[in-house]
């Protein structure tokens, strides 16, 4: 909860979003919840109060939100005597066809005509799926939200509030007015801005291409482009877009909202009760009458696994109550402490009765097993493939990899930019990639882990896609599946590198959402360790003691591995794999006899990613791996470096030429940096980098 206040109302308050989040409300919550409701008499706020002018209200539906704003606007430049100026978007086609065409997304057509692109234009932003505005009414001072995450690091992400500060236009292709530049000064920013030549807090904001699927008047979706600047105007806004927000004045429209998590979300956005107002009368039924079972068992567990994680904590825990998963913890927790005890600071409306007992989740034992793989059928059946329907953005980047490529001068130094440069003009893809250097993604919002990883891995795919295509199916990954279907999507230049990296990093935000938030830094190695997770087991590690007690055995389903303690003791990589124990203070259950740690790799791989774990050992350009009686020769394909909270890459070809990429510097191309048998240059270190991370593919 965000209240920042002790007084009755406040209290008053607490008590109405305790109750709210488990739909348990009492009459007391539904009269004190009444109380809040905007109205003309004294004693009471009302909406049109000095307090909540120009404050964006929390509403359920983004029609509302779209007419709130389009009137918000008018009365804002009547208030303030200015006249509100239209913006209009660059709309283009999406097909090279000369007839138009339907699929499941909707109708490609093959031309705007005017009298389309005016009801194009003329359509609320909620019309289209991405929410991106035909026309953008605005004037000095007027509220604002970002739609787009354009510079997380300079706060221009997506949700900031602001007013507009001023603008630079042109004109479109059809004699219409647009944004070139929006000036926005950010409201209440997480740090404080500066751009040279601009007031504090005061940010550009530039137009930007994406495919969107736009409903017309009679219920028809087009596939268009829309170039636009991505803001919306801020008098409203929908309950989604209000989460992670503290508001001191919070008007809210709950009429519409359409559950109690709905009505928690924005009601908790409020700093305190004296700053939060509700427009209209709202459905008490969505308030009271209890959570559903499903959610009721949720809450239940987390209340449990709160009090483990408290008493553990305070060293008061059993040693019993262990677990790897929620299901045993909860298991053990109850059978130590008795089915019938309850946190003490359980809600009412979710403690377990006799009548109403706590379910604990069926406990299977999770035991690793093999699983064939099975003969992909290829006669008469196809394979279904993802398809995105996420906008594609396009731009004047675009890669042209079947067309052109740079070769540098031979003077070229440490990756220095060479005064001349060489156009090649081939047409054979295989000769392109032959010759072509590595191809890479521009960096933005915090990318360069990625960049880093995919400019290598593509790197690899492209020049023998056949191979790398069973490699990467092999592994039984959905990341991979998903990569591997953005990498053939690029190799065909359907679309941009940038397009390939944001659609796998949208994706893996979906799946893992606190390791891979956009926007956000990401840990390198736990990036790879979901790349390249598989069914199988890959690496054993065990405790052992001197008199051959083995205990702790685990096995871990990923070909990324750090590097342990007694790394440090190596001098070359391969000597990482020769089976060395490293000492445990533990001693052994058995015997009480000193334990060591034992780790080996027990199935190979086609790819493996090795964590330096900030040891500092020379990178061989070739590492043997002896599983059983057989070995494996793993050789040096890519590097990643890391230094000033910035991730770069060096990319090994197969004849061994050396590649430098980074997102921010070299952009979309590599720069030549030697070769592994001719002027090899220090693996260890590249520009003021230490090496993070090397990634080496199976002969």
């Amino acid at each position: 909860m965000r209240q920042q206040k002790i007084s009755d109302a406040d209290t008053s308050f607490r008590k109405l979003l305790e109750n709210l989040r488990y739909k348990a409300c009492t009459a007391e919550d539904i009269a004190f919840c009444r109380s809040l409701i905007s109205a003309e008499i004294p004693g009471r706020q009302c909406i049109g109060d000095n307090d909540f002018r120009n404050i964006s209200i929390i509403t359920g539906r983004n029609i509302h939100k779209d007419e709130i704003n389009r009137l918000g606007a008018i009365r804002f430049a009547n208030e303030t005597g200015q006249t509100l100026v239209d913006f209009f978007s660059e709309d283009s086609t999406k097909t090279n066809n000369k007839s138009n065409s339907i699929d499941k997304q909707g109708r490609h057509i093959a031309n705007i005509s005017d009298e389309l692109q005016a009801s194009l234009w003329d359509q609320p932003p909620s019309s289209t799926d991405k929410l991106i505005s035909g026309k953008l009414s605005l004037c000095i001072g007027l509220p604002v939200m970002i739609r787009a995450n354009f510079a997380t690091e300079l706060c221009i992400t997506k949700g900031q509030e602001g007013h507009v500060h001023g603008w630079q236009s042109t004109k479109g292709t059809k004699g219409q007015r647009i944004l070139d530049t929006l000036f926005v000064k950010l409201e209440n920013p997480p740090s404080n801005v500066q751009f040279e030549g601009l007031p504090q807090n005061v940010v550009p904001l530039t137009r930007s291409s994406t495919t969107i699927k736009a409903s017309l008047p009679n219920d028809d979706s087009v596939i268009i482009s829309r170039s636009q600047v991505e803001v919306l105007v801020n008098f409203a806004m929908t309950d989604f877009a209000s989460q992670g927000k503290t508001r001191p004045k919070n008007p809210v429209d709950l009429n519409n909202l359409q559950t109690h998590q709905a009505y928690y979300t924005a009601l908790s956005r409020s700093s305190t009760a004296e700053g939060t107002i509700i427009l209209q009368g709202f459905d008490t039924n969505k308030m009271t009458g209890g959570a559903s079972g499903a959610l009721r068992q949720e809450f239940r567990e987390i209340e449990l696994l709160d009090e483990i994680t408290n008493l553990r904590y305070q060293g008061k825990l059993h040693k019993s109550v262990t677990g790897n998963v929620r299901n045993h913890l909860i298991k053990g927790f109850r059978e130590w402490k008795g089915y019938q005890y309850i946190p003490k600071n359980v809600h009412k409306s979710i403690r377990w009765t006799n009548k109403d007992p706590l379910n604990e989740g069926e406990i299977q034992e999770l035991k690793w097993k093999i699983v064939e793989k099975q003969k992909m059928k290829t006669g008469g059946q196809s394979i279904q493939k993802k398809v995105h329907t996420e906008p594609k953005t396009t731009n004047s980047l675009k890669q042209k990899l079947s067309m052109k490529a740079f070769i540098h001068d031979k003077n070229d130094v440490d990756g220095q930019p060479a005064n001349k440069r060489k156009c090649l003009q081939l047409d054979n893809r295989d000769q392109v990639h032959r010759h072509l250097a590595p191809s890479g993604p521009r960096w933005m919002n915090n990318s360069c882990a990625y960049d880093a990883s995919f400019v290598i891995l593509y790197s690899l795919f492209s020049r023998d896609e056949d191979r790398w295509t069973t490699h990467f199916q092999n592994f039984e990954n959905e990341t991979l599946v998903n990569i591997l279907e953005e990498f053939k999507m690029l190799l065909r230049n359907d679309i941009t590198f940038e397009q390939a990296r944001d659609h796998i990093r949208e994706a893996l935000e979906v799946e893992e959402y606190n390791y891979f938030r956009v926007g956000h830094f990401t840990s390198l190695m736990t990036l790879w360790d979901h790349i390249l997770r598989t069914r199988v087991p890959i690496y054993l590690s065990y405790h052992q003691c001197e008199n051959r007690h083995k205990d702790r055995v685990h096995y871990t389903n990923s070909a990324a591995y750090s590097l342990g303690v007694n790394a440090g003791r190596c001098t070359i990589m391969s000597q990482c794999f020769t089976p060395q124990p490293e000492l445990s203070p533990r001693v052994c259950r058995f015997c009480s006899g000193d334990i060591s740690i034992y780790k080996e790799i027990v199935k190979a791989q086609p790819l493996l990613a090795i964590d330096f774990a900030g040891h500092k050992i020379q990178i061989e350009h070739q590492i043997s791996i002896k599983i059983e009686d057989l070995e494996f020769t793993y050789s040096l394909c890519g590097i990643v470096y890391y230094g000033n909270n910035h991730f770069t890459a060096r990319i090994i070809l197969h004849d061994g030429s050396i590649w430098f990429h980074d997102g921010i510097t070299t952009g979309q191309t590599s720069i030549y940096m030697g070769s592994l048998t001719l002027n090899c240059p220090d693996l260890n270190i590249c520009r003021g980098k230490d090496a993070s991370l090397a990634l080496y593919s199976l002969n």
